[in-house]
C-alpha cells in the first residue's frame, strides 16, 4: 500500500504592463493631436491638458457636483473615478490553494494479481471564483483459473466537478477582459457591492473582469467517464492462443450557467436566465485475436498475431435555456422556474469502426528483427463507395553489437541497433455524416409568413450541411530510420530517429462562396503534406562516493519541417484562409508553405516625414490618405499599378504603384525550429533533487492582444508601449526610436503585419522538487517500507521575449500560433509526502 498526499499553492506569474488613469487620460489627449483633432472627451474634458474627474457617472463630475443620495440600483447608479487607476489583473488574480492524494494498493499470488488506486485533486484556479475537483479510481486483477485459462479486467471512474469561467485564449474571458476595461473604471459602485462598469461615457463596450468571474463562480460542469473491459484468453496448444476483449466508455457531461444581469455594462443584459446542457456518449469496443508464438532450432522466433476489432459510438446533447427569474439563488434558478424564453433542442450522433488486421514478427538469432504488419478499416464516416482503406507497415532492425565482428567493442559499446521502418495510417476525422447533405428548422432563417397573417410563421426547412460523397481516408506514409546505442556499461545511451511522414488526400473543411448560402462546408480532400523530422535522445546515469552520490541527465531534441506540396489540382495557385479575427485573417496555407503560416504585410517601417510618405506607392490608391509620417510604411511585394486621383477632384487621373490586397505575403511560422527537454537528477545519500527543462525555439506568434491594447482597436485599456514608445510620443527623444505607429486608432495600421508577429521562443523551468527519504533502518522500528518528503515548484521561471503573457498558447489547426488572450501558465509551489506500507 502507497499514500501519497500533497499540498500546496497555485498564483499567476505574468500580467499586461497598463496604462493608469493619469497616463491612459495622456495617451487620448495624445492621440487627439496626432490625429490633428481638438480634444474633447467625456470624463476628461476639452482643455489643452486632461482633467482627472472626481465621477465618471454622471461623467466628468467633480467632488461637490454629485448628490450621492439620489443613488439607486440599477437605474441610477454613482461611479466614483479610480484615480490611480484599477490594476484588473491584481483584482481577478488570486492564489488559489491545491491538495492532492493518492492511493494504491497492489497484491496478489501464484494465480492471479490486483491492484487498486484512487486520486482526489482540488485546486483553486487562478482566476477568482474558479475551482477544479477531479476523483479518479482504478482496478486491474487477473487469475489463471488452470493451464488454458486466464481471465482479467481493468475499470477506470473519473469525475470532475468545476466552478466558474474557464474560457482561455478568447476576447470574452476575464484575462481579455482585464486589458480590455479602462483604469479610470472602479471595481465598485459607491455601494461598495454593487459592480461598476463601462455603462459610464465613453468607456467602451469591456465589461468588468472581475464580475464575469463572480457572476460565473455557481456556473458548473459535472463530467463522469467509466472506462472498463474484460478479457478471456484461452491456450488451444503450445503456443496457440485466442484472447477475447470486450470494452466500455460511457461519458456524461452536465453544464449549467448562470445569466445574471451586467446593469454596469455599456451593453447591459438586463434580464437573468439559466442554459443547460446534458449529453453523453457510449462507446463499446470488441477485439478477438489469435497469436502464435514459435521458436525453431533455438534461433528462430516468429510471432504471429490476426485479429478483428469493432468499435461504435452513440452521442446524444439535450440543451434547455430559461429566462426571468423572481430568485437569483442557484437552488431557485431551475429550468421549470423560468418564466419566458423557453427553448430546448437536442442532438444525437454515431459511427462505427470496423478492421481487419494481421502482424508478424521474425527474430533470427538476437541479431536482425523483421515486423510486418497491415490491417483493413472500415469507417461508417465515409460513403459506402469509399468506406474501406488498407494501411500495410513494415519494419526491420539490426543489433549490430551482437555481430562477432564488433566483439573488440564490447568493453565500451553495450548495444548498437538500427532501425528502418516504412507504414500507412489512415485518418477518419470528418465528423460522423460528411457525406450527406441535411437540412433543419430554423425559427428565424426557415420560416415564413406564408398565409400572410403578419402574426404566424410556418416552419420550412434550411439547408444545414453540404455533403460530399468523393471523400475518401486520409492517409499518411510514414518512414523512418533510427539507431540506439548503450556504452559504457550502459551509463550513457542515445537514440536517433530520422522520419517523413507524406500526407495525402488531407481532409479540411475548404470554405465556400456566400453566394452558396449558409450551409457548413464538408471536409473534402484537398492535396498533400510533408513532414520531415528528427528525434533525438541522450542519456548518461552514474554513482560515485560508494553510491551514496548518484546524478543523471537525459535531453531529448526534436525538429520538424512541415509544408504543402499539393492542393486543388484545377486550381494548383489556390491559397486558403486559416484563422480570422474582427474580419481579418491571420493564418493561410497553401503550396510550398507549411500548414498553417502567417499571412500580411510586411512592415519595412514608419514614415519619419511626408516626403518618405509621399515617395511610397499609397495604401489603396489614396493620395494623402494613409501615408503620412507616424504610419505604418508597408513593403510592396506585388508592385501592382492602378489609376489613381492625385489631385482630389474625384477622378482617378494617374497610374501608380500602390499597396493593397496583392502585397500581403507570408509573414512567420508558429513551427518552431527546435524543442527540447532536459531532465537532471542528482541524489546524495538519502536527498533527490530532479529539475526539467522544456524549451521551444524558432517559433512565432502573432499577439492578437496587441491589437487590443497598442493600438486600440476598442474604445478600451492601452498598454504602456501605446504612450510611452509610439511614434510621436513627447517621451521619446527620437521618433525613429519608435516601436509602434503614432497612436490614432487607425484601423490601417492593424491589418495583419509582421508588426503583430513575435519571436515566441521560450526556455522554461517547467519543474524542480527537492526530496528526502527517510532510511530504511529507521522505518523497519515503525514497520513502514517507505516515507519520502518533498518540495516542488512547478513553472519556475521563463526566459523569452515574447511581450504576452505566455509564449505556450494552447491553440491549434489554423488557429496554431494566435495568441486571442491565453490564461498565463501558473506557478504551483507544493509539499508532499509519500508513505509505503
Amino acid at each position: 500500500m502507497n499514500v501519497s498526499v500533497k499540498t500546496g499553492v497555485v498564483n499567476a506569474t505574468n500580467k499586461y504592463d497598463m496604462l493608469n488613469t493619469t497616463e491612459y487620460a495622456d495617451a487620448l489627449w495624445m492621440s487627439f493631436a496626432n490625429k490633428g483633432d481638438d480634444p474633447i472627451h467625456a470624463q476628461y474634458g476639452s482643455g489643452s491638458s486632461p482633467v482627472i474627474p472626481d465621477y465618471i457617472l454622471p461623467n466628468g463630475a467633480m467632488n461637490g457636483e454629485v448628490d450621492e443620495s439620489t443613488y439607486g440600483f440599477p437605474d441610477n447608479v454613482i461611479f466614483k473615478a479610480n484615480k490611480q487607476g484599477t490594476d484588473w489583473y491584481d483584482e481577478i488574480y488570486q492564489t488559489g490553494i491545491v491538495q492532492e492524494y493518492d492511493l494504491s494498493v497492489v497484491g496478489g499470488g501464484n494465480n492471479s494479481t490486483y491492484a487498486f488506486s484512487a486520486n482526489y485533486l482540488d485546486e483553486e484556479g487562478l482566476v477568482k471564483y474558479t475551482n477544479f475537483k477531479r476523483y479518479t479510481m482504478r482496478m486491474n486483477s487477473d487469475a489463471k483459473f488452470n493451464d488454458w485459462l486466464k481471465v482479467g479486467e481493468s475499470l477506470q471512474v473519473a469525475y470532475i466537478d468545476e466552478y466558474g469561467r474557464f474560457t482561455d485564449n478568447a476576447e470574452d474571458s476575464p484575462i481579455s477582459h482585464a486589458y480590455r476595461a479602462q483604469p479610470i473604471i472602479p471595481v465598485y459602485d459607491i455601494s461598495g457591492v454593487n459592480f461598476a462598469g463601462s455603462k459610464a461615457p465613453e468607456m467602451g463596450n469591456a465589461e468588468n473582469p472581475l464580475a464575469i468571474a463572480y457572476r460565473s463562480r455557481n456556473n458548473n460542469g459535472k463530467w463522469m467517464r467509466i472506462l472498463g473491459n474484460a478479457f478471456a484468453e484461452v491456450t488451444l496448444a503450445e503456443g496457440l492462443t485466442a484472447k477475447t476483449l470486450f470494452g466500455a466508455n460511457w461519458g456524461q457531461w452536465n453544464y449549467k450557467g448562470y445569466i445574471i444581469p451586467n446593469y454596469e455594462h455599456s451593453e447591459p443584459n438586463k434580464i437573468n436566465g439559466v442554459d443547460a446542457n446534458s449529453n453523453y456518449e457510449l462507446q463499446w469496443n470488441w477485439s478477438n485475436t489469435l497469436n502464435y508464438s514459435k521458436t525453431f532450432a533455438d534461433v528462430h522466433r516468429i510471432n504471429v498475431l490476426l485479429g478483428t476489432e469493432a468499435v461504435e459510438s452513440k452521442w446524444q446533447s439535450l440543451n434547455a435555456s430559461r429566462r426571468v427569474y423572481f430568485s437569483e439563488d442557484p437552488n431557485y434558478m431551475q429550468l421549470d422556474s423560468g418564466e419566458s424564453n423557453k427553448e430546448n433542442s437536442g442532438n444525437a450522433e454515431e459511427w462505427s469502426l470496423f478492421s481487419v488486421f494481421g502482424r508478424i514478427n521474425y527474430d533470427f538469432m538476437g541479431k536482425y528483427y523483421l515486423e510486418g504488419t497491415v490491417r483493413r478499416d472500415g469507417s461508417s464516416r465515409f460513403s459506402p463507395d469509399n468506406r474501406y482503406a488498407t494501411f500495410p507497415a513494415v519494419s526491420a532492425a539490426w543489433a549490430v553489437s551482437e555481430e562477432s565482428f564488433m566483439q573488440n567493442t564490447s568493453s565500451w559499446l553495450d548495444l548498437l541497433k538500427l532501425r528502418l521502418g516504412w507504414g500507412q495510417s489512415g485518418n477518419d476525422r470528418i465528423g460522423n455524416y460528411n457525406y450527406f447533405s441535411t437540412y433543419s428548422t430554423d425559427p428565424y432563417r426557415a420560416s415564413y409568413d406564408i398565409n400572410g397573417t403578419n402574426t404566424s410563421a410556418a416552419s420550412g426547412f434550411k439547408p444545414a450541411t453540404l455533403g460530399s460523397e468523393e471523400v475518401v481516408w486520409e492517409a499518411t506514409t510514414t518512414y523512418n530510420f533510427g539507431l540506439d546505442a548503450n556504452m559504457l556499461d550502459n551509463h550513457l545511451a542515445f537514440s536517433l530517429d530520422l522520419w517523413q511522414r507524406d500526407t495525402k488526400d488531407m481532409l479540411f473543411r475548404e470554405p465556400i462562396p456566400h453566394v452558396m448560402g449558409i450551409a457548413t462546408a464538408p471536409f473534402v480532400n484537398v492535396g498533400e503534406m510533408r513532414n520531415r523530422g528528427f528525434d533525438f535522445e541522450v542519456g548518461y546515469n552514474n554513482a560515485s562516493a560508494d553510491g551514496k552520490l548518484t546524478y543523471s541527465a537525459n535531453l531529448t531534441l526534436s525538429h520538424y519541417k512541415n509544408e504543402i506540396t499539393k492542393l486543388s489540382e484545377k486550381n494548383p495557385d489556390q491559397i486558403i484562409d486559416g484563422t480570422d479575427e474582427r474580419q481579418k485573417v491571420y493564418t493561410r496555407f497553401a503550396v510550398g508553405s507549411e500548414f498553417p503560416a502567417f499571412y500580411g504585410y510586411v512592415v519595412e517601417g514608419i514614415f519619419q516625414n511626408q516626403t518618405e510618405a509621399d515617395g511610397h506607392p499609397p495604401y489603396a490608391g489614396t493620395i494623402g490618405g494613409y501615408n503620412q509620417p507616424g504610419h505604418f510604411k508597408y513593403q510592396n511585394v506585388d508592385n501592382t499599378t492602378m489609376m489613381v486621383d492625385t489631385d482630389g477632384d474625384g477622378e482617378a487621373d494617374t497610374e501608380m504603384q500602390v499597396i493593397d490586397d496583392k502585397d500581403r505575403t507570408w509573414i512567420g511560422s508558429p513551427h518552431p525550429d527546435l524543442t527540447a527537454g532536459l531532465n537532471l537528477n542528482l541524489g546524495y545519500s538519502n536527498f533527490d533533487l530532479n529539475m526539467f527543462f522544456y524549451g521551444s525555439f524558432g517559433n512565432e506568434m502573432i499577439n492578437y492582444v496587441r491589437r487590443w491594447i497598442d493600438y486600440g482597436q476598442f474604445n478600451g485599456g492601452l498598454s504602456e508601449d501605446a504612450l510611452y514608445d509610439s511614434w510621436g510620443s513627447p517621451y521619446l527623444d527620437n521618433n525613429a526610436d519608435a516601436s509602434l505607429p503614432m497612436l490614432d486608432f487607425e484601423p490601417i495600421s492593424q491589418e495583419p503585419s509582421t508588426a503583430f508577429v513575435e519571436d515566441a521562443s521560450y526556455l522554461r523551468l517547467k519543474s524542480l522538487r527537492l526530496g528526502y527519504t527517510f532510511p530504511k533502518s529507521t522505518l523497519d522500528r515503525v514497520g513502514i517500507q517507505k516515507l519520502r518528503i518533498y518540495a516542488q515548484v512547478s513553472n519556475v521561471f521563463t526566459i523569452t521575449g515574447y511581450s504576452g503573457l505566455d509564449p505556450e498558447v494552447n491553440a491549434s489547426g489554423t488557429a496554431m500560433g494566435l495568441d486571442r488572450g491565453a490564461w498565463p501558465t501558473p506557478r504551483q509551489i507544493m509539499f508532499g509526502v509519500n508513505l509505503g506500507l
